[in-house]
């Protein structure tokens, strides 16, 4: 996510949510989704993209993908 986001690691936290950050805009959480599917081989419905609102729900949803 700091990646995508382009900032400091320590900014990401389990209690991270949109707009927490000014980086995690609708912007950029575009391209955290698209960044999370390319890497992860996995892909979000339109649906779940709107509900990937927090780090914990993002970690939460990329788990279930991967079946952890």
């Amino acid at each position: 996510m700091a990646k995508t986001l382009r900032v400091d690691e320590s900014l990401i936290t389990d209690s991270l949510r949109i707009n927490g950050i000014p980086a995690w805009n609708s912007l950029g959480h575009m391209a955290l989704v698209v960044a999370l599917e390319k890497e992860f081989t996995i892909r979000f419905a339109g649906a779940k993209v709107a509900k990937l609102t927090s780090f914990e729900a993002i970690v939460g949803e990329v788990a279930a993908q991967l079946g952890a």
